[in-house]
């Protein structure tokens, strides 16, 4: 199992964003997190990916407790993200953005930089980012400033990014909001992609349709509790979540 998420908890202000949630998600799984605006979808991904800290509760990782290490601690141990907003290094080419992404688990050791050179190394690295750039079919922008290309594209880079870190889970924050059907559509098939890779995939996602046709497990949170988690099928016709996700009454 790789993640196993038990009794976690965050509260702002006497709040209650994360309210006692527990679930699990077994390596190499496609599971997908849904819920209503202000559910606590993005609070549950800070606390998981150490943007937050919890009050309470446990995150094991391949059977160790996270909660407490930052992000940077948990980028290292393959756990990646992307964001809601488009978090990219304007001014840069696509091509650099991602190269950025991979020297965040470059960590090489003393005795690699005595055999391996600095340029050898840099050199790796801008191979590696080219090749996650075709993977995104990016590769006829790589030497673009990203700045001014269009908000599908500047999505896809920030995946790219997250990528070119080496994830073994890949948290993707609604990557389809703001996009186009087209660009939904190349979207949905990266997904697939990176899932074919072995690379576990969490999506948070409003569009209700998308994640029932990825995901293969689903929870559904509420007002920050969790109120349902199976198959797409099971949550489908659960009666909590047809009310408060889809707004009919039970």
């Amino acid at each position: 199992m790789m993640f196993d998420i038990k009794n976690l908890s965050k509260s702002f202000g006497g709040v209650a964003a994360v309210n006692d949630v527990s679930f699990q998600i077994n390596e190499g799984e496609l599971f997908g997190v849904i819920g209503p605006n202000g559910a606590g979808k993005t609070t549950l991904f800070n606390l998981i990916t150490g943007f937050l800290k919890a009050d309470s509760g446990e995150i094991s990782y391949f059977g160790t407790n996270v909660v407490g290490k930052r992000p940077n601690q948990l980028v290292q141990k393959g756990i990646v993200r992307t964001f809601q907003s488009t978090n990219l290094f304007l001014g840069n080419t696509v091509l650099e953005n991602v190269v950025m992404g991979s020297y965040l688990t470059h960590k090489p050791s003393i005795l690699k930089n005595i055999f391996i050179s600095t340029k050898a190394q840099e050199q790796s690295a801008l191979e590696y980012a080219e090749e996650v750039i075709e993977f995104v079919g990016m590769s006829a922008y790589k030497d673009l400033v990203v700045d001014n290309l269009p908000y599908g594209h500047k999505r896809l880079i920030g995946i790219a990014i997250a990528l070119a870190c080496k994830p073994k889970v890949l948290l993707l924050d609604e990557p389809a909001a703001g996009m186009v059907e087209d660009e939904t559509k190349e979207l949905i098939n990266i997904i697939k992609k990176v899932h074919q890779t072995g690379v576990t995939v969490v999506l948070i996602e409003h569009d209700m349709k998308m994640v029932m046709n990825l995901c293969e497990k689903i929870t559904v949170v509420e007002f920050g509790k969790k109120i349902a988690y199976g198959t797409p099928q099971e949550v489908r016709q659960d009666e909590e979540v047809i009310r408060a996700y889809l707004g009919v009454e039970s």
